[in-house]
């Protein structure tokens, strides 16, 4: 089997379980606070792309670094970063300034700000930076993929 359908296999995996979640957490929005939505017909393609840099970020990891206990203390400390100091529950403005430099060249952040793009109106006023650093997270990661699955031959 081509490395490349087992990519593509990760990725639909990744897609089809987090879909769910997506949607049923909108819905909980929804009901709870109200939030004025207008959702783009570009919601789908932005979260292909979303997903795609996801997938392929954990993809580079896991088969660039040889040891899957690293990798999971890696994934572990990437999940309490994530949450804690990404700019997606909480804006950038709060964060210390060093932090909200750092984050604009980070992909969870401009992750964020494409979907909130394609969710609402008004709200993200320039989004073309976040989808750039998105897309090349996933482009710089999945070559970093390929690279690693072709050493490991």
């Amino acid at each position: 089997m081509p490395r490349t359908a087992a990519a593509a296999a990760w990725y639909v995996v990744t897609l089809v379980g987090g879909l769910p979640g997506v949607v049923i957490t909108l819905v909980a929005a929804e009901l709870r606070y109200h939030p004025p939505f207008a959702i783009s017909p570009l919601v789908v393609p932005v979260t292909l792309l979303i997903v795609f840099t996801g997938t392929m970020i954990g993809y580079a990891l896991a088969h660039a670094i040889t040891k899957p206990m690293t990798t999971q203390l890696i994934t572990q400390a990437l999940v309490f970063v994530c949450m804690g100091f990404a700019p997606i529950l909480f804006p950038a403005e709060q964060m210390p300034g060093w932090l909200a430099s750092v984050n604009e060249w980070l992909p969870l952040g401009p992750m964020a700000t494409i979907m909130r793009d394609t969710l609402t109106d008004g709200l993200i006023t320039d989004a073309g930076r976040a989808y750039l650093v998105v897309t090349v997270w996933g482009v710089a990661c999945g070559w970093l993929a390929v690279r690693a699955l072709g050493r490991r031959r």
